[in-house]
């Protein structure tokens, strides 16, 4: 791409993002956003416009974010855009308790720390956005804040459950509730499951799934990458 067409398009993004109202967008917002931008410019790579979009975001009105582990600097600047302010905290729920006071928490997933089941018990936090990392598609990150996600029209559910039995087993329990549910990964013996589609916390077939502690801790819009 030559540099003028780069700020063709930047203009025309900030455009779009001007006719949308304050800054930063609500999750499901930018990500529609995005979505429709891809699908008019074909042309362009996918993950430029998001970056493009998530830049324009931030210099509008850059957010807080603290970050913690692996992986969570990088991702809090791609998903965030460069002038956002970030720093890095001390473990998950450092920066978990940020995301109590407005910011945005970037926490990686370690195996050997469940830091995301507690969210259950954090109604006013959910999972807004994530990065699925390897042909599993589990997730490196989560990031945590004070909003929960309206439908955008492509969205993934996180959901966990402590129910015993082998991931498949639970799996199936899912698809007869007409859930289409793959486990990420086990900590602790809880599991993390990724259900498709946006899935209420209040659904009524959740009421019937597996586990005495499980629940929806969050819903992330689809974002082209």
């Amino acid at each position: 791409m030559q540099a003028d067409d780069l700020q063709a398009l930047v203009g025309r993004l900030r455009d779009a993002l001007t006719d949308l109202g304050p800054m930063p967008l609500a999750p499901d917002a930018s990500a529609a956003l995005i979505r429709e931008l891809v699908q008019s410019n074909p042309d362009l790579p996918p993950g430029l416009i998001a970056s493009v979009v998530r830049d324009l975001e931030s210099a509008a009105r850059p957010v807080m974010v603290s970050a913690f582990g692996p992986g969570a600097e990088a991702h809090a600047r791609s998903r965030f855009g460069y002038r956002a302010r970030t720093a890095l905290v001390t473990d998950a729920r450092a920066a978990v308790a940020s995301a109590r006071a407005g910011a945005r928490a970037v926490v990686a997933i370690e195996a050997r720390d469940p830091w995301w089941a507690r969210l259950l018990a954090e109604p006013a936090l959910s999972v807004i956005d994530d990065d699925l990392v390897g042909d599993a598609l589990r997730p490196g990150v989560f990031v945590v804040a004070r909003h929960w996600s309206e439908p955008s029209g492509d969205d993934r559910t996180w959901w966990l459950t402590d129910a015993p039995g082998k991931p498949w087993e639970i799996e199936e329990a899912l698809t007869s509730l007409g859930l289409s549910g793959r486990h990420a990964l086990s900590v602790g013996g809880i599991g993390l499951y990724l259900i498709d589609g946006y899935v209420q916390r209040d659904d009524t077939r959740l009421a019937q799934a597996p586990g005495r502690l499980a629940g929806v801790i969050g819903c992330v819009p689809v974002v082209p990458r």
